[in-house]
């Protein structure tokens, strides 16, 4: 059956169905030059499933806490409680975390998961 107990959303703000949201995709990727993007987006997933699995882990998750890390940057500590969740900035922390050990563990450089992702 289908799960339709999420009703988290503000009233006002619809999430987007799954088909909208691939035709907003699409429409920015047309926009934005879609074959470079696609070609780009293709090496990374090869250069990232010939990596070792700990550094894909390690890569993905340095790939979340950027992005996570980008969003909140602009805003103010009060923003910040008001705008993200607890449990989101609970989960961006504990990628931090794992990733910080992951590091560790397998003498990860932040230079190396940069790299990644050129």
């Amino acid at each position: 059956g289908k799960k339709s107990s999420q009703k988290s959303s503000s009233p006002g703000t619809k999430k987007m169905n799954p088909s909208e949201a691939k035709r907003a995709q699409r429409s920015l990727v047309e926009r934005y030059g879609g074959d470079i993007g696609k070609g780009t987006q293709e090496r990374i997933q090869a250069s990232m499933e010939s990596l070792e699995p700990h550094l894909r882990e390690a890569a993905e998750l340095h790939k979340a806490v950027t992005q996570f890390d980008a969003l909140v940057a602009p805003m103010t500590p009060a923003d910040r409680n008001r705008l993200i969740p607890a449990v989101q900035s609970q989960m961006a922390e504990d990628d931090r975390a794992k990733l910080k050990s992951l590091m560790e563990e397998h003498n990860i450089s932040a230079y190396d998961l940069h790299n990644v992702y050129q």
